[in-house]
């Protein structure tokens, strides 16, 4: 989790949650523009395969067309990558202010937001993983592919 540990010397402050709020929105960011450059490659990846999948003997256009299937999968996945999750996600900051009135509730809205933006950070970097995976799985079965064209 993203929150600041709590320990008897150090209080978890709006300044802190602040911070965290933005080194979150950061990371949200970096798995957008990850999901940008991986959507490039599993299109140019599908453009390939496609061009391939339709020529040549049945046996190297079994893999191929499994590779096709892997990519269609990532693609999916990285939909749901960049597809916002959560709900009242509030943009700005709370206050540096330490009072007893209004920072009790800063705080907590603020431990809330940190608590949604981890969610959807992980939620992010998840569906990058699964993406990375699938694309990995369509190299190996073009590869595979291109073995068996040599081959047959």
């Amino acid at each position: 989790m993203f929150l600041p540990k709590k320990t008897a010397k150090s209080k978890v402050t709006a300044a802190k949650l602040n911070e965290r709020v933005s080194e979150l929105h950061g990371l949200i960011r970096e798995a957008d523009r990850k999901a940008g450059v991986l959507t490039g490659a599993v299109l140019g990846g599908l453009g390939f395969v496609g061009a391939k999948v339709g020529t040549g003997p049945l046996e190297p256009r079994i893999p191929l067309g499994l590779a096709a299937l892997a990519l269609v999968v990532a693609l999916v996945w990285l939909l749901l990558t960049v597809y916002p999750r959560g709900a009242n996600i509030r943009l700005g900051t709370a206050g540096d202010t330490d009072e007893a009135s209004g920072a009790s509730d800063d705080v907590a809205r603020l431990r809330k937001q940190v608590d949604e933006l981890t969610r959807i950070a992980c939620a992010k970097f998840r569906c990058l993983r699964v993406t990375i995976a699938c694309m990995t799985a369509a190299i190996i079965l073009t590869g595979v592919s291109i073995v068996l064209s040599v081959v047959i």
